[in-house]
C-alpha cells in the first residue's frame, strides 16, 4: 500500500510539473505528453435513502462533472511512419483522494502498442472500452447525471487483459474493436468482454453504432451487482446495443439516440424472475451562448421489460470556460419513477432509481415505490 501511495504521489508531481508547460516535450525520438484533470465542488440531492434513514444530502462533488485523472502518453518514432506508444492513466476522486478502483494504480489505462497514420493503432493492456465512445453523443458529455444514469453505468467500463484496434478515419468512417480475454483455464468465455464501435461523419452530421458484451466470472450475462437489471448497482455483465446521431449547426449541436441493454442470464440458477431487458431513448442539445458559456439540456427515458419500471431523467447544465485550464460548471437533474405493481415489486424491488445509480431515491420507508429525486452539483475543473 505504501508503494502504491508513493507511486501516485510521484506521478502527480512529475505530471503536474511537466503539464504546467501545457506542451509535449521530446527527447531524441521519444515524445512525452503528460496531462491531468481535477474536478471538485459541491453536490446536493433530496430524498436520499441509506440504512433506513432518508433525507437530503450535501457532500463534496467528486467525479460528478467527470472523473479526475492524471496520466501521460509516450510515443517513440520507429521510422517508416510507425510509432510505438504507451498510455498510463490514473482515475481518482476529490471526495477522499482514493483511486477509482481500489488497489489499482493505473485503473483507467495501462496499455502499449504500435500505430500508423494510414493503418491505425493496435494495443494491449488495460483500455477504456469502446462503449465510452458514446461520449460524443451524450448531451451531458458523460457527467454523472447523463447518459449513464438510467443504464447504471453500463457504458462506463474498462477492460484489463485486453487487445484493442482503432482505425484511422477513411471517407468519414472509423471504427474500434476491443476484446478482453477471460484468462480462465478451459473456459475462455469467463470474465471475457467484447466491444465494437463504428462511426460515420459527414460535415456537421455524425452517426455512431456500438455493440458491447461483458460476461461474469462464470461466463454468463447476469446483469448488475445485485439482481438482473436492478435499480441499484452498476450494470456490468450485460449486452448492449446503441445507435445515436448528432448534428452541429452554428452554435448548436443536437443529439438523439437509442440504447438496448439485456442480461439474458439474469437470475441464473435462481427461482425468481428478474428484469433482463431495458430500453432507453434520449434527446438533447449543446448550445454555445458565447465563446465561453455553453448550455447543456437533455431528457432520457428508460423502461424495463419485465417489471414495467419506467424512469425519466431531465437535466440542464452550464459550463463556463474561463480559459483552457479553468472551467466553472453547474448541473441540475430531476428523475421521476413510476410505481410498479406490488406483485412485481416483491420480486424485483420497487422503482426508486436515484440520480446516482449506486443509491436509491426514497421519500420515506413506507413510500419508496415511484419516488422521485431532485439534485445538482456545482464546482470547478482544472485541466493541464
Amino acid at each position: 500500500m505504501k508503494l502504491v501511495k508513493s507511486a501516485i504521489a510521484c506521478a502527480l508531481v512529475l505530471s503536474g510539473v511537466s503539464a504546467a508547460n501545457a506542451e509535449d516535450f521530446s527527447m531524441d525520438k521519444v515524445t512525452f505528453s503528460p496531462y491531468a484533470r481535477v474536478v471538485g465542488g459541491l453536490n446536493y440531492v433530496d430524498n436520499s435513502f441509506k440504512a433506513g434513514i432518508s433525507g437530503n444530502k450535501v457532500e463534496v462533488a467528486s467525479n460528478q462533472w467527470g472523473t479526475s485523472y492524471i496520466g501521460s502518453s509516450v510515443s517513440i518514432d520507429l521510422g517508416n511512419d510507425f510509432d510505438a506508444f504507451t498510455n498510463l492513466e490514473i482515475g481518482f476522486g476529490t471526495l477522499n483522494g482514493q483511486t477509482n478502483k481500489e488497489n489499482t494504480l493505473f485503473n483507467r489505462q495501462a496499455n502499449l502498442g504500435v500505430k500508423h497514420q494510414e493503418y491505425g493503432q493496435l494495443s494491449v493492456g488495460t483500455h477504456l472500452m469502446p462503449s465510452q465512445d458514446i461520449l460524443d453523443m451524450d448531451p451531458m458529455q458523460f457527467q454523472s447525471i447523463g447518459i449513464n444514469t438510467l443504464v447504471n453505468g453500463v457504458n462506463d467500463l474498462t477492460a484489463e487483459n485486453s487487445i484493442m484496434y482503432r482505425s484511422p478515419e477513411l471517407y468519414g468512417v472509423s471504427f474500434a474493436y476491443l476484446h478482453k480475454f477471460g484468462g480462465e483455464v478451459a473456459d475462455s468465455e469467463r470474465s471475457s468482454a467484447s466491444s465494437f464501435s463504428l462511426a460515420y461523419r459527414n460535415g456537421g452530421f455524425k452517426v455512431r453504432g456500438i455493440y458491447q458484451e461483458s460476461a461474469d466470472e462464470f461466463g454468463h450475462y447476469t446483469g448488475g451487482d445485485f439482481y438482473g437489471l436492478g435499480t441499484q448497482g452498476q450494470w456490468i455483465n450485460a449486452k448492449t446495443h446503441i445507435i445515436a446521431a448528432s448534428y452541429e449547426t452554428g452554435p448548436a449541436k443536437f443529439t438523439a439516440g437509442y440504447q438496448h441493454v439485456e442480461a439474458p442470464d439474469a437470475g441464473y440458477l435462481l427461482s425468481y424472475t428478474f428484469d433482463d431487458e431495458a430500453d432507453m431513448v434520449w434527446i438533447g442539445t449543446n448550445y454555445a451562448i458565447s465563446k465561453k458559456l455553453t448550455a447543456n439540456i437533455a431528457a432520457y427515458q428508460l423502461e424495463q421489460d419485465y417489471s414495467g419500471k419506467k424512469s425519466s431523467l431531465y437535466t440542464v447544465g452550464l459550463n463556463y470556460e474561463v480559459n483552457k485550464y479553468f472551467t466553472l460548471y453547474s448541473t441540475l437533474g430531476y428523475i421521476h419513477n413510476n410505481e410498479v405493481d406490488e406483485a412485481f415489486a416483491s420480486d424485483v424491488g420497487v422503482n426508486n432509481h436515484a440520480l446516482s445509480y449506486n443509491e436509491v431515491a426514497c421519500e420515506d420507508v413506507a413510500n419508496c415505490n415511484g419516488a422521485s429525486q431532485l439534485g445538482g452539483y456545482t464546482g470547478i475543473v482544472i485541466k493541464l
